[in-house]
C-alpha cells in the first residue's frame, strides 16, 4: 500500500511540475492537436487581476461559461463577460475592455475552421473566418490555461492553426456491451469539443 502511495505522489508532483514549465521552443507546449504555427514571443499575460472577456453578442454567454470553468479550475478569478455588438468573429481577454478585435490575417484559402491567437502582455485576442474557428481558439486558450501556464501566466504567443482532416470524429459504439448514460454522452461530447473534433456518432 505505501508503495502504491508513493507511486501516485510520484505522479502527480511530476505532473505539477510538467505543468508549470515553459521552454524556448515552441513545441514544449501541451497543445492538442498541436496547432500548425506557433511563435513564441517575450513577456506574459497575467491572469491574476481582474479581467473582462469580450465576445461575439450572440456566443458571450457560451464561451464565457466555458473560459471561467477553466479559470475556476485552475483557482483564478472569473472573467467578467461582455457582449461585442455588430458581427464579429473575435474575442479578447484584457484588464481593460477594448471593444472590437483587430483584423488578422488568415492563410489564402482559409475555412471556417481557421482561427489567430494572439497572447500579449496587455490582452489576449483571437479571430476567425467564422464561427467554428473562433470555438477553436478558445479551445486552445483554455488548454493554455490549462496546461501551459506558470502560476497565473500565460506565455506570451502567436497562433496560426486550422484541421489536418476535415473529419475529426469519436464514436461510442453502444451496440457491444452497456449503452452510456446520458452523462457520459455529454462527457464525451465536451471532451471531444475540447479536443477540437467536430463530429460523434
Amino acid at each position: 500500500m505505501a508503495r502504491l502511495v508513493r507511486s501516485i505522489l510520484l505522479v502527480c508532483v511530476g505532473l505539477s511540475a510538467t505543468a508549470a514549465v515553459w521552454a524556448d521552443d515552441a513545441s514544449a507546449l501541451r497543445l492538442v492537436p498541436f496547432p500548425k504555427e506557433v511563435r513564441l514571443e517575450p513577456g506574459t499575460f497575467s491572469l491574476k487581476s481582474p479581467v473582462v472577456f469580450e465576445a461575439p453578442a450572440d456566443r458571450a454567454e457560451t464561451f464565457g461559461r466555458l473560459l471561467n470553468d477553466e479559470l475556476r479550475r485552475a483557482r483564478l478569478p472569473a472573467a467578467e463577460v461582455r457582449r461585442l455588438e455588430g458581427p464579429t468573429h473575435g474575442f479578447r481577454l484584457s484588464a481593460k475592455p477594448g471593444g472590437l478585435v483587430a483584423r488578422a490575417e488568415f492563410r489564402p484559402k482559409a475555412t471556417a475552421e481557421d482561427y489567430v491567437l494572439a497572447i500579449r502582455p496587455d490582452e489576449i485576442t483571437a479571430a476567425a473566418p467564422d464561427a467554428p474557428g473562433l470555438f477553436y481558439a478558445l479551445a486552445t486558450l483554455r488548454q493554455m490555461i490549462r496546461a501551459n501556464r506558470r502560476g497565473d501566466a500565460l506565455p506570451c504567443l502567436a497562433i496560426r492553426d486550422w484541421p489536418s482532416l476535415r473529419w475529426r470524429c469519436f464514436q461510442d459504439d453502444m451496440t457491444r456491451g452497456p449503452s452510456s448514460t446520458l452523462d457520459t454522452l455529454k462527457f464525451e461530447a465536451a471532451l471531444g469539443a475540447y479536443l477540437k473534433f467536430n463530429l460523434m456518432t
